[in-house]
């Protein structure tokens, strides 16, 4: 495995492996809401493998509650560490250095082992208990996320019975064969309370994100998805323009991309691992969407782009 493949895992392992939910002990939604709150009030560390087709990274994880800060590192190959806490993630980018990415919606909760919205999955998943398990040496329930429909794929959750936090976790394809896989090999909570079930989660804010200046606007979005965050930079050493909009179905999160002017970009679907990506111009303007979702998302999500008010640009 080449250096920017590795780097690529390790991001996508920070994403993908640090996630959250809400919760009686027999009911889904319930796991679903006590893995939020430990994912919060808990500090954790462990050792886990992230498992990408014939791709494994070793990694060591650190979450300390108090500060909200997350801690990656690979353990094989060029030494990497990724950094994030409710506001930033710092990720190595091939060719590129450090690259600091801060949430411009203004929303907490960024460090998460798996990042779920539980209020938010009912359109697009239904979600369901599958027995039990055995994780790095721990007892496990298994909570599923089926998909509703073909915009998105499963998620299958490995909650420690003790703590309710998340062991292992795995990306399904629309056949159920896992896409990527997260486990800890040995793990242990260090600090904090884990919530008992049925105690609710404090409430959460509702916040509204708004697109940032730019003559777009999203005439069509894919069922269950909402807009969950915007911003706008200009690409170093380019001048291009580039518009950032982040659209959430509750488990899974889509990146579309709008740059100005349009270049040599992506024209049509590519695909590196579970990440598919989709782009085409629009008007004078690329528009790339990308993200853990099947293609026909992604092309939703493009095609319903509609820049200047014209729907006949494409």
């Amino acid at each position: 495995m080449g250096r920017s493949a590795s780097r690529f895992l390790l991001c996508a392992a920070a994403v993908a492996i640090a996630s959250p939910t809400y919760a009686s002990e027999d009911d889904a939604t319930g796991w679903l809401l006590r893995m939020d709150r430990a994912l919060r009030d808990l500090d954790y560390e462990g050792r886990l493998v992230f498992v990408h087709g014939n791709a494994v990274e070793a990694l060591q994880l650190t979450h300390s509650a108090e500060d909200g800060r997350e801690r990656l590192v690979s353990l094989n190959g060029p030494a990497r560490e990724v950094k994030r806490d409710d506001a930033e993630l710092v990720c190595p980018v091939p060719d590129v250095g450090q690259v600091s990415l801060t949430r411009s919606d203004g929303s907490v909760g960024g460090a998460r082992l798996v990042a779920l919205d539980p209020l938010h999955l009912g359109e697009g998943y239904e979600a369901r208990l599958e027995g039990e398990a055995r994780i790095a040496g721990r007892a496990a329930r298994v909570v599923a996320l089926v998909p509703r429909d073909r915009y998105r794929y499963g998620h299958r959750l490995y909650l420690d019975a003790e703590s309710a936090l998340p062991l292992k976790a795995d990306l399904l394809d629309e056949r159920g064969t896992p896409l990527t896989q997260a486990m800890f090999v040995s793990f242990e909570v260090r600090g904090g309370r884990p919530p008992a079930a049925g105690t609710a989660p404090p409430a959460r804010p509702v916040r509204t994100a708004e697109l940032a200046p730019l003559p777009l606007r999203f005439a069509t979005v894919p069922p269950g998805f909402r807009l969950a965050a915007s911003g706008r930079r200009t690409l170093p050493g380019s001048g291009r323009e580039l518009q950032h909009v982040v659209f959430s179905d509750g488990a899974t999160s889509v990146s579309v991309y709008v740059a100005s002017p349009a270049h040599h970009d992506l024209q049509g679907l590519a695909e590196v691992g579970a990440v598919n990506a989709f782009g085409r111009r629009v008007g004078a303007h690329q528009v790339t969407a990308m993200g853990e979702v099947p293609a026909a998302t992604l092309e939703a999500l493009v095609d319903g782009v509609v820049v200047g008010g014209e729907e006949d640009t494409k």
